[in-house]
């Protein structure tokens, strides 16, 4: 009988912490921007590590990002770099693309949040036509080899193609090395 009183005030503490706690798009939109500043890693293997992809985004507080990402597939890596504008509505990360090295960049994009914190910010990602949801990471410092990486990168940034109807106009960024965080 006390195992059974037990396990019902267990489950009755989860159901209450499961009803109060507000998924992201019904948490303030001002939390999850202070939240989203810094620097988040992400890593993705893909087809059993045939291919992985490494990226470190710079989120500023002053509504700008940077992106670096690294790409390797058999034997192979490619380098793409990004600059932009973001902001967070209703719940959700908007991006608006100015400079990339990526040809095929699109100018604006829009990701669904599903959790976030000050360590984690989980998201639904699609990859291969699958929704899946991904994982990045807040960390200290972009590594080294990004770093050295993103004064050649830069030498090759265009605004993307504007999508139809699209309001992005494109920038010319500021002189500026990358910065690091302690």
């Amino acid at each position: 009988m006390k195992i059974t009183i037990t396990i019902a005030l267990l489950l009755a503490s989860f159901t209450v912490a499961e009803a109060t706690s507000a998924p992201p798009a019904l948490q303030n939109d001002e939390s999850l921007r202070q939240m989203a500043v810094g620097i988040w890693s992400l890593k993705l293997s893909i087809g059993l590590g045939v291919a992985t992809v490494t990226s470190y985004t710079q989120v500023c507080a002053d509504g700008t990002y940077k992106n670096t990402m690294k790409a390797s597939a058999l034997g192979r890596t490619q380098w793409m770099y990004e600059e932009g504008t973001w902001s967070i509505e209703k719940g959700a990360w908007n991006t608006v693309t100015l400079l990339s090295t990526d040809p095929k960049a699109k100018p604006t994009a829009r990701t669904e949040i599903l959790e976030m914190d000050s360590k984690k910010w989980a998201f639904m990602s699609t990859l291969n036509k699958k929704r899946d949801r991904r994982e990045k990471i807040k960390v200290a410092v972009i590594p080294e080899e990004f770093i050295k990486r993103i004064a050649e990168l830069k030498k090759d940034l265009k605004a993307p193609n504007k999508a139809p109807g699209s309001t992005a106009t494109a920038v010319t960024p500021a002189a500026e090395q990358p910065t690091r965080q302690p």
